[in-house]
């Protein structure tokens, strides 16, 4: 969403490139080429965008999986490369407008770069800390400290430790994949973790990080949404969430077991499990079963017709 008008919105895709709405969605415009081609305009060569930002002297700054980053000035659609400095990097993760002069940008293969003057030119962030692991960055957040905390593509989550030697440091979450980190308002940082899921930092200095949802890594699980509640079944177990998984109460009302199936149809949740279907109507509080066939059919799947009609595969 533009910092100057909620009703526009930028939107990247994976094949089609980028386009902007000016009315909240309704319309959309192709973005891709500029109106009037110069020798210095260029199309926007890559149609795979994987980050948007705006600068608050009103450049659109795009990254791209495999053609780096461009910029267009004035938010029009007069595009130039902008790779500067960034060891011809070609896969971008994120880019972020920290301020008036620091942009962050977390590229796939040569680690984090800052710039200062609208992505024209970009340098190492902090290129003195050299001791980052994982050069693959997917993500990044900006402490109120003034440093960053990075997730990485294998090695967990580093943040950057400028005293008492300036370099970076692993955090407590220093294993696996890191895909996101969002920084709250209130400074809390969450960050989505592949083996524990999310976890949360409520100090906001990325050093020490808690879980905030239940580790289902390298764990067979199954999730349905009810509204805005989540049914989650895993480790025999049924849990609920109203906050997008941040906080989960096991249903102890549920009998325990892993479903084959969990799904949302018509008021229902559904679980399929075994030769029967479990039911519920009030997000998991109570469940009821049916069996659809013979005791020894095994339920491969199971729906519900607006009318209430349920039908069953075995």
């Amino acid at each position: 969403v533009s910092p100057f008008d909620d009703n526009t919105v930028y939107i990247g895709t994976y094949g089609s490139g980028l386009f902007v709405s000016t009315d909240g969605g309704a319309n959309w415009e192709d973005m891709n080429r500029p109106v009037v081609k110069t020798s210095v305009n260029s199309v926007l060569e890559s149609r795979h965008i994987t980050a948007i930002t705006i600068t608050q002297d009103s450049t659109i700054l795009v990254g791209t999986y495999g053609d780096g980053a461009f910029r267009a000035e004035k938010l029009t659609t007069d595009w130039r490369g902008a790779n500067s400095g960034t060891n011809s990097t070609d896969f971008i993760n994120q880019i972020d407008v920290i301020s008036s002069n620091i942009i962050l940008m977390a590229t796939n293969d040569n680690g984090l770069f800052e710039s200062n003057n609208d992505g024209q030119q970009w340098r190492e962030y902090e290129p003195l800390a050299d001791s980052l692991k994982d050069n693959s960055i997917t993500c990044f957040a900006y402490t109120d400290e003034g440093a960053a905390v990075v997730g990485t593509r294998e090695h967990g989550i580093w943040y950057y430790n400028p005293l008492p030697v300036t370099d970076w440091l692993p955090s407590n979450m220093r294993k696996y994949g890191v895909v996101d980190i969002t920084k709250l308002s209130d400074g809390t940082l969450i960050a989505y973790n592949f083996n524990r899921g999310i976890v949360k930092d409520k100090v906001g200095d990325g050093k020490r990080w808690d879980n905030a949802s239940l580790p289902t890594f390298d764990k067979s699980s199954y999730v349905a949404a009810d509204g805005d509640t989540y049914i989650l079944n895993v480790n025999d177990k049924m849990y609920s969430s109203s906050d997008i998984g941040a906080s989960w109460t096991e249903l102890t009302n549920y009998e325990g077991g892993m479903v084959k199936r969990l799904k949302y149809a018509n008021n229902y949740i559904f679980g399929v499990k075994d030769n029967k279907v479990l039911l519920t109507q009030d997000k998991g509080q109570n469940w009821t079963t049916t069996l659809p066939g013979a005791t020894d059919d095994l339920v491969l799947d199971f729906t519900v017709t607006p009318n209430g009609d349920m039908f069953a595969f075995s």
